[in-house]
Parts: C-alpha cells; structure tokens; sequence
C-alpha cells in the first residue's frame, strides 16, 4: 500500500531522477569498493600507511552500522555499510600479524594474542 500510495502522489519526474540518483549511488559505490580492495591487494610495502586509521576506520564503520541498523533503515543502505566493514576488517591482517601464543596462558585457561605491526607502518 505504501509502494502504491509513494506512486500516486510523487511526481513522475522526481521519483524517476530518485531511481537514477540512487541507482548511480550504488555504482559509484561498488567502484570505491573495488578501488579501495585493489589498492591494499597490490600494496607490496605499506609504508605511509597507518595502523591507527585502519583501527579508526573499523570502530567508525561499526558504530555507523549500529546506528542505522537501530534506526529500521533501507535495507540497501545496511548492506552497504555492511559490506563497507567487512572491507574494513579484511585491511587488518594487512597491517597487523596477529598470532594465537599458546605455549603462555592467561589464568592457565585462555591462550594469549601477539600482535605485531606489519613492516614499516607509520
């Protein structure tokens, strides 16, 4: 009924350039993706780059995915920040090794993490 009604008292011209504005948003979108994934792929050095940014950057998309998914939104606005943190979360081995040492345990139970900073990282 909403759908319906969103038809019948919009006008024409404005729910066509709606659909073109959103559907160029998503295609810009998947170009930045793509474009962000190929620049850490084919990093041979990561020197100039920052840990603290990938960290920032991690915390930042996953307050904003808490927030919108608190505020019931579009469905293809939750993927998309969705898929943005999983991006976000993949930079993280680049930048850090992260190794399970369970030769020392914490309370003799829970095996402890190394991380260690990948090369020369600013």
């Amino acid at each position: 009924d909403s759908l319906k009604e969103t038809m019948m008292e919009t006008n024409p011209v404005l729910l066509g350039l709606t659909v073109v504005v959103s559907l160029l948003h998503t295609v810009f979108e998947f170009l930045a993706f793509k474009n962000d994934v190929q620049f850490w792929r084919s990093r041979k050095s990561l020197e100039g780059l920052s840990v603290r940014t990938v960290f920032v950057s991690v915390i930042q998309s996953v307050i904003v995915l808490l927030y919108v998914l608190d505020n019931d939104t579009n469905t293809m606005v939750v993927i998309s920040i969705a898929v943005g943190l999983l991006i976000e979360l993949w930079k993280v081995p680049k930048v850090l090794n992260i190794k399970v040492d369970w030769e020392n345990k914490v309370l003799g139970v829970f095996s402890t993490c190394v991380w260690l900073i990948q090369g020369n990282l600013c």
